[in-house]
Protein backbone atom coordinates (compact mmCIF):
# COMPACT_ATOMS: atom_id res chain seq x y z
CA UNK A 1 0.00 0.00 0.00
CA UNK A 2 2.84 2.40 0.79
CA UNK A 3 4.35 1.78 -2.64
CA UNK A 4 0.99 2.56 -4.24
CA UNK A 5 0.81 5.83 -2.28
CA UNK A 6 4.28 6.73 -3.59
CA UNK A 7 3.40 5.96 -7.20
CA UNK A 8 -0.31 6.86 -7.41
CA UNK A 9 -0.87 9.28 -4.54
CA UNK A 10 -2.94 9.09 -1.36
CA UNK A 11 -6.47 9.64 -2.74
CA UNK A 12 -6.29 6.94 -5.47
CA UNK A 13 -4.77 4.50 -2.96
CA UNK A 14 -7.54 5.11 -0.40
CA UNK A 15 -10.16 4.64 -3.11
CA UNK A 16 -8.55 1.36 -4.24
CA UNK A 17 -8.48 0.07 -0.65
CA UNK A 18 -12.11 1.07 0.02
CA UNK A 19 -13.22 -0.66 -3.20
CA UNK A 20 -11.71 -3.94 -1.99
CA UNK A 21 -13.07 -3.93 1.58
CA UNK A 22 -16.33 -5.68 0.64
CA UNK A 23 -14.66 -8.30 -1.56
CA UNK A 24 -13.88 -11.71 -0.08
CA UNK A 25 -10.18 -12.50 -0.21
CA UNK A 26 -8.48 -15.81 0.35
CA UNK A 27 -6.54 -15.88 3.59
CA UNK A 28 -3.41 -17.30 1.99
CA UNK A 29 -0.87 -18.87 4.31
CA UNK A 30 -2.52 -19.16 7.70
CA UNK A 31 -2.63 -20.87 11.09
CA UNK A 32 -5.10 -23.62 11.87
CA UNK A 33 -6.07 -24.59 15.38
CA UNK A 34 -8.68 -24.66 18.08
CA UNK A 35 -10.12 -21.73 20.02
CA UNK A 36 -8.71 -21.71 23.57
CA UNK A 37 -10.46 -18.55 24.81
CA UNK A 38 -13.01 -16.09 23.46
CA UNK A 39 -12.47 -12.40 24.22
CA UNK A 40 -15.15 -10.16 25.69
CA UNK A 41 -15.67 -8.32 22.39
CA UNK A 42 -15.62 -11.51 20.30
CA UNK A 43 -18.75 -13.31 19.20
CA UNK A 44 -19.54 -16.26 16.97
CA UNK A 45 -16.71 -18.46 18.19
CA UNK A 46 -16.79 -21.28 20.74
CA UNK A 47 -13.96 -22.74 22.82
CA UNK A 48 -12.74 -25.92 21.13
CA UNK A 49 -13.96 -24.89 17.67
CA UNK A 50 -11.52 -25.36 14.76
CA UNK A 51 -10.50 -22.14 13.04
CA UNK A 52 -7.97 -20.79 10.58
CA UNK A 53 -6.38 -17.41 11.26
CA UNK A 54 -4.21 -14.99 9.40
CA UNK A 55 -2.17 -14.22 12.49
CA UNK A 56 1.41 -14.59 13.65
CA UNK A 57 3.06 -17.97 13.61
CA UNK A 58 3.27 -19.19 17.19
CA UNK A 59 2.06 -22.03 19.37
CA UNK A 60 -0.66 -19.79 20.84
CA UNK A 61 -1.85 -16.54 19.24
CA UNK A 62 -4.34 -13.79 20.02
CA UNK A 63 -6.11 -12.65 16.86
CA UNK A 64 -8.91 -10.14 16.18
CA UNK A 65 -12.14 -11.83 15.11
CA UNK A 66 -11.91 -10.35 11.62
CA UNK A 67 -8.81 -12.49 10.97
CA UNK A 68 -10.48 -15.82 11.85
CA UNK A 69 -12.47 -18.22 9.71
CA UNK A 70 -14.24 -21.33 10.91
CA UNK A 71 -12.91 -24.62 9.54
CA UNK A 72 -15.78 -26.80 8.30
CA UNK A 73 -16.45 -29.80 10.52
CA UNK A 74 -14.96 -32.96 9.06
CA UNK A 75 -12.41 -31.13 6.90
CA UNK A 76 -9.31 -33.30 7.27
CA UNK A 77 -7.10 -31.30 4.90
CA UNK A 78 -6.01 -29.05 7.78
CA UNK A 79 -4.20 -30.27 10.87
CA UNK A 80 -5.24 -28.41 14.04
CA UNK A 81 -2.76 -26.86 16.45
CA UNK A 82 -3.71 -24.71 19.43
CA UNK A 83 -4.40 -21.06 18.56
Amino acid sequence: MLEKVKTDGLAPTLEAVRNKLDQPLSMGYCNVGTVLEVGLDASGFVIGERVASNGKHAEVVSIPTNLYAKVPEGDTRLQAEAL
